[in-house]
């Protein structure tokens, strides 16, 4: 296994020239020459207490990197993007990973100044108590990993340039052919190559659903999942979705479409103003108090 890596990256010719003066008079190739500079730059941080003084103007990081990380990071941020709502840039993805690492190298460079050279007294037991252990999961968290949502209004998050990108990116790993095979399944292997967003209302919604399948995540979150859709395509978003729940995965649609609730659902939960009115499973008696509140306007309990 390799134990270098290649970092490149543009600086300015006057510092390139300095730079190739530098090495040929200490008689090092390019590589030994920047491994030793940064090798020395971080020595000196180790051994400096002030650091390097700066000013507060910005300044410019630019370099290059391999394709494939590029196209890894890419897919990250329209994912994140598209898990949050909330749009992730470049800049702030690679602002928070340099801020966290220089933040753990802080934080142990800390550590090791603090450490005590005389024996260490045994901590009391409230000091080895962790309700704010850092090592703790964040649950919220975890639970918002374990979960995918389908928006009404699909059109926040369709970002690709094709449909099959659509599906593509929502995988941990990308696999084409399964990515085709969903879309099949729900009638858009047609349009793969077609920009979401050039799409009708019902098919924007099923490439959405079609992302949500190929993320795997383990709960999926659908509002109103068959607005827009005529019947044919209605009952093909209710077989995949049955589909879906039958390999294991748990599913909560919010919908006011009797079709979909009497094809799909095993169990409801009926909400009135924020608060939930009534919850049963589709059994008999359950279709009877669903098609009287649909049909009838009886309330379900």
């Amino acid at each position: 296994m390799a134990t270098t890596k290649n970092l490149c990256a543009q600086i300015p010719i006057d510092l390139h020239e300095r730079v190739s003066e530098e090495r040929e008079r200490l008689g090092q190739t390019t590589s030994e020459y920047i491994a030793n500079l940064i090798q020395d730059y971080y020595n000196m941080m180790e051994n400096q207490k002030g650091g390097i003084q700066m000013t507060e103007k910005g300044r410019t990081m630019a370099f290059q990197i391999p394709e494939e990380l590029f196209q890894r990071i890419k897919r990250h941020l329209e994912r994140e993007t598209l898990r949050s709502g909330k749009k992730l840039t470049q800049r702030d993805f690679v602002l928070n990973l340099i801020t966290q690492a220089l933040d753990e190298a802080d934080a142990e460079n800390t550590a090791e100044q603090n450490t005590p050279t005389e024996t260490p007294v045994a901590p009391r037991v409230a000091d080895v108590t962790t309700p704010a252990d850092t090592d703790t999961p964040n649950e919220d968290k975890d639970r918002l990993n374990t979960c995918y949502m389908v928006m009404q209004e699909v059109n926040h998050q369709l970002f690709t340039e094709t449909v099959l990108d659509e599906v593509l990116i929502s995988m941990e790993e990308e696999n084409q052919e399964w990515a085709e095979e969903i879309l099949s399944e729900l009638d858009l292997i047609g349009f793969k190559d077609r920009p979401p967003m050039s799409l009708s209302g019902g098919q924007k919604q099923r490439v959405a659903i079609a992302s949500a399948i190929a993320s795997k995540r383990s709960i999926l979150f659908f509002d109103e999942p068959t607005s827009g859709l005529d019947y044919k395509h209605m009952k093909e978003v209710a077989n995949v979705l049955k589909q879906v729940r039958d390999a294991g995965i748990t599913l909560y649609g919010i919908t006011h479409d009797l079709e979909l609730l009497l094809d799909c659902c095993t169990d409801i939960v009926h909400f009135e103003d924020g608060s939930i009115i009534d919850k049963f499973q589709m059994d008999e008696a359950g279709l009877e108090k669903i098609r009287n509140y649909f049909i009838k306007g009886v309330p379900t309990k």
